[in-house]
């Protein structure tokens, strides 16, 4: 059996409608007699916000950081509840929120943190695309994939 690799960026993981569109594309190809792995990349501006988040944790605002977790999780629990996906999301957006009250904790934003912190989109966005395209997913780990300890 074939297997076809479909990577989905930002822009098509940008909310519900376009998330099911490219879980359409998904189930048409597997369809074809296909084993389909797929990536997707975080909602579209959602790494920045990440980015930013952690930046305003590290710092000490508060009012940043209550603005930026909140639309973040604004954002993703409304996607997630079109999709029927909303109990996986709220668990991650929970760790995000752990993580991110850890680094106000102590003042210090690391390179391992920041990855940390950025890589909650992508796996938000695979919790949403797995919910629409009844898969299952996948670490990085998992599928092989193995990284070292130079962060950033």
């Amino acid at each position: 059996m074939k297997t076809i690799i479909m990577k989905f960026g930002g822009t098509s993981m940008a909310d519900s409608e376009t998330i099911r569109q490219c879980a359409d594309r998904v189930r048409a190809t597997e369809s074809h007699a296909c084993r389909v792995v797929t990536v997707v990349s975080a909602m579209a501006g959602v790494t920045d916000t990440l980015l930013e988040l952690a930046e305003a944790a590290a710092a000490g605002n508060r009012a940043a950081k209550h603005t930026l977790l909140g639309s973040l999780r604004a954002r993703h629990e409304r996607t997630a509840d079109e999709l029927g996906s909303a109990g996986a999301v709220h668990q991650i957006l929970d760790r995000l929120e752990t993580l991110v009250s850890g680094i106000a904790a102590v003042g210090e934003l690391t390179p391992r943190s920041r990855d940390a912190v950025a890589a909650f989109g992508e796996l938000l966005s695979a919790q949403m695309m797995v919910s629409v395209v009844d898969g299952h997913a996948v670490s990085g780990s998992e599928a092989g994939i193995t990284t070292d300890d130079c962060f950033g």
